[in-house]
Formats: structure tokens, C-alpha cells, sequence
């Protein structure tokens, strides 16, 4: 990697993705708990970061991810859609939807963006494995280059 290193600018390092974020893996049966806002991944707009609106976990009956305000959620199911948004709530979501927490390593802002962008739904879409609900793993996804600048840019 130390020849890739020369062709970023200064401060910069090539990393995976895996190396500077961190998944939530908290889990949640919403039955019998107080409600809360559900994301689907209707619930997120194709290719814009935005939220259309919230579900209500009391609506849900399986298994499901716990975000919270400022995390940043991807889409894995069928991810040519670019579903990638970041809620300023604590909620739940569907386990199709991968929860990063903020990191050290990278601005949440930061990641957003880089999620959304062309490149990563081409890998996205390159590494899905499934022919009618193509999905991309965790793992997948966590092996993906990222130009990563310091923290201060």
C-alpha cells in the first residue's frame, strides 16, 4: 500500500473501511417496549440522504437495529437504490439497513458522503450477492478502499 500512499495528498492514508468505522450490532424486539421511530428502507429516499418520514416500532413485530441520533444508515438490500441517510433521532430500523457509529477515525459527515457516492454503489453492486434482493454484507462493504483525509480537512 506504501505506493498507493504516494498518490494522496499529504496527510492522507488509503484505508478499508472496515479499519476506521465501527457497526452497532444492537438488536431489539420492539414488541412490548415503548415506541419508537422505525426506519425502513422506504422510509429513505433513493440517491438523496433523505428521511421521508418515520414508522412507528410498535408497528414492527420482528427483530430489529437500534440507531441513535447522528449514526449514519446504509441500505444493504438491493444497493443500487443509494438508500444512505443520518438520523438526528434514536430509533429503530431494519436489519437491511447497517448502523454505523460515530467513529475517531472519520467525520460522520464524511462518511455519509462516501457512502453515497457513485463509485461505492458500483462496488456495491459489483459485491451483492442474490439475484432477485441482492444484498451486500457487512464484510463486503468493510473491505472497500477509502481515501480517508485528517480529521481537520
Amino acid at each position: 500500500m506504501a505506493a498507493e500512499q504516494k498518490n494522496l495528498p499529504a496527510g492522507w492514508a488509503k484505508m478499508r473501511l472496515k479499519e476506521v468505522t465501527h457497526l452497532r450490532n444492537e438488536k431489539i424486539e420492539p414488541r412490548g417496549t415503548d415506541a419508537k421511530p422505525y426506519l425502513s428502507l422506504e422510509h429513505i429516499e433513493s440517491g438523496t440522504n433523505r428521511i421521508v418520514n418515520y414508522g412507528s416500532s410498535k408497528e414492527v413485530k420482528s427483530t430489529k437495529s437500534i440507531f441513535y441520533s447522528g449514526d449514519v444508515l446504509y441500505g444493504k438490500l438491493r444497493p443500487y437504490l443509494n438508500k444512505v441517510c443520518q438520523p438526528e433521532v434514536d430509533g429503530v430500523c431494519s436489519t437491511d439497513i447497517l448502523v454505523f457509529a460515530p467513529s475517531p477515525a472519520i467525520d460522520s459527515g464524511f462518511l455519509l458522503r462516501f457512502l453515497s457516492r457513485e463509485e461505492t454503489v458500483e462496488y456495491a453492486n459489483m459485491h451483492s450477492k442474490g439475484i432477485n434482493l441482492p444484498r451486500l454484507s457487512a464484510n463486503q462493504l468493510g473491505e472497500m478502499e477509502i481515501d480517508l483525509p485528517p480529521l481537520s480537512e
